[in-house]
């Protein structure tokens, strides 16, 4: 099953979702998934928000679990955001891809994925860095 959601799910954003930093800008949509899980996927950008075009969020994660919420901080960002979905991977195992789109290849970026099991504790984390333009990968397998 594949899930765009432009915008991470106006429907279902409860709040927005992406603030400015000093001398850059943040993305971070937390998705919740019907397992009980809980993935905060962050794009740390070294620019201003004005300076990005758009920042897609792909989340594959296990087979038969849906997306039952998405939260958004406030901030800029939010309107340029986007989430793909797909329950496409083994039990367990959790990949992102990160693309922030600008027309200046050499911002850098950040890409955080922290996955959480609600109300049973315990959190996996990986990152990713390089720049505008490129995917960034985090794999985690919990």
């Amino acid at each position: 099953m594949v899930l765009l959601l432009p915008g991470l799910l106006a429907g279902l954003a409860v709040g927005q979702n992406a603030y400015a930093l000093i001398g850059g800008c943040r993305g971070d949509p937390i998705v919740f998934l019907s397992n009980g899980y809980r993935v905060q996927m962050t794009a740390s950008i070294a620019t201003d928000a004005a300076n990005i075009q758009h920042v897609t969020y792909t989340l594959h994660a296990p087979t038969g679990t849906v997306v039952t919420q998405v939260v958004q901080t406030s901030g800029g960002l939010s309107a340029k955001e986007s989430l793909v979905f797909y329950a496409d991977n083994p039990p367990m195992d959790y990949n992102t891809d990160t693309l922030v789109t600008s027309s200046d290849n050499s911002i850098t970026v950040t890409a955080t994925t922290a996955v959480t099991a609600m109300g049973r504790g315990g959190s996996s984390q990986g990152e990713a860095d390089g720049q505008t333009n490129q995917h960034l990968l985090v794999s985690l397998v919990r």
